[in-house]
């Protein structure tokens, strides 16, 4: 299907250390503009990929960062947090929510609460800040909205997970302790790689 590897790379490994994992994800790809899975009449797909087991959301398609996205992102969210509670999953260990967007990691938080589990929060970018660095005002009233969410999700995760390097100094600075935060970079699975002679 296309796409970053990280999420069912780290399942491969839960899995061979002995732990059983499942990933909720959307199946839209918002490079090739297209729904990459058929759902028929269903709102979502569930299939076991390499002993991981995935749950793919129908969200709607968007375009750029606009409404269509906003869209998409609340679309994914009420989705999550309805469809989730309803299948055969035993009660997690923990809840990983990446902030693909912070919606989705507030999805995340909500079933930690629902299931009464750790809540670790993944940081793949500054929400809301690489939106105030492409020129859209700190102001403006959805990004004063993913400010209050982004610093509401660091106080309430458990721990925080980050891809990027010195993120932590950023994280720092909104009141988060940096005991709670993890640097842990994509790297290079070399088991994804054909070599040529």
């Amino acid at each position: 299907m296309g796409g970053g590897t990280r999420h069912y790379d780290f399942a491969k490994e839960l899995i061979a250390r002995g732990h059983q994992v499942s990933i909720i994800s959307s199946s839209f790809h918002y490079s090739k503009y297209q729904e990459m899975k058929d759902y028929g009449s269903k709102n979502y797909i569930r299939e076991d990929i390499d002993g991981v087991d995935w749950l793919w959301i129908k969200t709607p398609p968007y375009y750029g960062n606009g409404i269509s996205r906003v869209k998409n992102m609340l679309s994914f969210t009420k989705s999550a947090l309805n469809i989730t509670p309803t299948l055969d999953l035993p009660r997690p260990n923990a809840i990983i929510g990446s902030s693909v967007h912070l919606f989705a990691v507030w999805a995340a938080y909500r079933l930690s609460k629902r299931f009464k589990t750790p809540f670790v929060m993944e940081v793949r970018d500054l929400w809301p800040q690489t939106l105030i660095d492409m020129g859209i005002s700190k102001w403006h009233p959805f990004i004063l909205l993913l400010s209050w969410l982004e610093k509401f999700l660091y106080k309430k995760a458990d721990k925080i997970i980050t891809l990027l390097p010195k993120a932590n100094l950023y994280i720092e600075k909104l009141g988060i302790e940096k005991e709670k935060i993890v640097w842990i970079s994509n790297g290079a699975n070399i088991g994804h790689t054909t070599y040529q002679n």
